[in-house]
């Protein structure tokens, strides 16, 4: 496996079985460049799986960043993925009960799962 920054590091292409970005929350410029970069190192029927919070989270949910700008959807996601070969399996927003017995809520989140398919 590899740990690193998608907008500095450059992992071997095509070489992950699962390249997983949680809770990554940046601007919507560097979120595309981010994106298309880990679409880029998932392996033929590898997975990319990314978690965060929804828009909706900051409106509805607790926790999670206060800047709209780097919150994301479903369709965000969606759209940053086309044209790299990656077929989106599941995407979709998912709620989540957090905090403890003194102070509970629920976040709200987007999750995605895309694969690449098998090599012919």
């Amino acid at each position: 496996f590899a740990v690193g920054d998608l907008l500095r590091v450059r992992p071997e292409r095509q070489a992950y079985d699962l390249v997983l970005l949680v809770y990554l929350h940046v601007n919507p410029e560097d979120r595309w460049m981010i994106m298309r970069s880990a679409a880029e190192y998932v392996a033929p029927n590898g997975l990319l799986v990314v978690v965060g919070h929804h828009r909706d989270n900051l409106e509805s949910g607790v926790g999670g960043p206060q800047d709209p700008a780097l919150l994301y959807t479903e369709a965000d996601l969606t759209e940053d993925l086309e044209g790299t070969g990656l077929v989106v399996e599941r995407a979709e927003r998912l709620l989540r009960d957090v905090g403890d017995e003194s102070s509970r809520g629920t976040a709200i989140d987007v999750v995605l799962v895309a694969r690449r398919p098998a090599a012919d």
